[in-house]
């Protein structure tokens, strides 16, 4: 918590509002992606240009499309469905909330069409960082674990696997620094770049950081945000040999902080300017969703193989469980550990049906403590999804109706 904003404070303590402005800003946003994408898809067929070109910015628009649609889906359940370009105003009025499963339906076809557009890696600088084949693939082993079709989610994540092309880094810390941006375990990412005008840093540097004065240096340039500390909880999670804990770093002000480092730039000169990427999707990430996909099924067996990689890289012993039931909360501290701070965590916990008891657990641990959850706190049922932003629903309220509970 420790951050004044209240439109972030209802994140933490589970009571959003349908007018919180953080929801808005990323409705507006995904939505204004999805159109720049349908314009791409929708009028690049009458361009001349090269063919094979052609095909892949088809396939990159239709990747970004697809993650935009799995981002709205999972904050929202049903939204609206737009697939073509908008080029009256009063067309918008016409689009009603559409069903997940359709909403999924089109995802899966979109990273599909972008897996068999795409080419698998790139090797010249001025591409780098493109969408691939690997990264639809990637993509889609996560929608399909999302809907619980195991046997499809390990298809393809194997197919990742199997492909050579990502691989862990040797150290984990490596992975997160910015001057090393694309290295082979990073399959997705949102590039960021610092030292240009007009700006094109990271602010996650400074949102990290604890937002008041502290005994050390946190952040190069600027102030810290507070905006996601790590909390106790976590960071007591780590035992004394895992590698990872070198990621999470403490400061004292008028209490102790932990923050995480993974977005610590020290060549920074101006606040929210970093060079560290947003990773999206890495291969860590890969080897624990194909372990999941591969347990979910009772293949314990193809299961640990992947899911001791990383603890391996994490220098953790190998885990010898074979049992299906026993090894789903390994897999889900795994995750919990190495995914930390890169946003995963609240949608395995709905994945896997664990928010509920997870964060209520939580919540009950620390009623006592403002700065770690807000006295009272609950998940219910209703709160799996988020409201559906109120300025949306007052625009066009025969069309679009709101979340029930909020």
């Amino acid at each position: 918590k420790r951050n004044n904003s209240s439109t972030i404070i209802q994140f933490n303590e589970s009571n959003i509002s349908a007018d919180n402005s953080l929801l808005n800003g990323l409705w507006n946003s995904t939505y204004a992606t999805i159109a720049r994408c349908n314009i791409v898809i929708g009028r690049i067929g009458n361009i001349s240009m090269d063919e094979t070109l052609k095909e892949r910015y088809t396939g990159e628009a239709k990747f970004l499309r697809a993650l935009t649609y799995f981002n709205l889906v999972r904050v929202f359940g049903d939204v609206p469905l737009v697939l073509t370009e908008v080029t009256q105003a009063q067309e918008s009025f016409g689009f009603a909330r559409e069903a997940s499963d359709k909403v999924y339906a089109q995802i899966i076809q979109d990273l599909k069409d972008a897996a068999a557009a795409l080419p698998a890696a790139y090797t010249t600088n001025k591409d780098i960082g493109r969408a691939t084949s690997i990264a639809a693939r990637s993509l889609l082993g996560k929608v399909y674990l999302t809907r619980k079709q195991y046997p499809a989610a390990a298809g393809v994540l194997q197919e990742v696997i199997s492909s050579g092309i990502p691989d862990l880094l040797p150290a984990y810390t490596d992975v997160f620094l910015p001057d090393n941006p694309n290295n082979r375990e990073i399959i997705f990412a949102v590039q960021y770049a610092r030292g240009f005008d007009p700006q094109q840093g990271s602010p996650f540097g400074n949102d990290v950081a604890p937002n008041e004065p502290v005994n050390k240096v946190v952040v190069a340039a600027g102030n810290g945000q507070g905006t996601f500390l790590v909390t106790d909880d976590l960071a007591h999670a780590f035992t004394a040999t895992d590698a990872r804990r070198k990621a999470i770093d403490s400061a004292t002000g008028t209490r102790k902080y932990y923050y995480t480092n993974k977005y610590f730039d020290p060549a920074i000169t101006k606040a929210n300017d970093a060079g560290n990427d947003w990773i999206v999707l890495r291969y860590a990430d890969v080897l624990l969703m194909a372990a999941e996909a591969y347990n979910e099924q009772g293949l314990t067996d193809k299961a640990l193989p992947y899911l001791n990689e990383v603890r391996h890289r994490a220098a953790l012993s190998a885990s010898t469980t074979t049992d299906k039931i026993a090894l789903r909360p390994e897999i889900a501290l795994e995750r919990r550990l190495e995914l930390n701070c890169e946003g995963h965590r609240w949608f395995d916990l709905v994945r896997t049906g664990q928010a509920k008891p997870v964060m209520n657990a939580f919540f009950e641990k620390y009623k006592a403590d403002d700065d770690q959850a807000g006295k009272n706190s609950t998940i219910q049922d209703n709160e799996l999804i988020f409201p559906i932003p109120g300025f949306q629903v007052n625009l066009n309220p025969d069309k679009i109706k709101q979340n029930p509970g909020y």
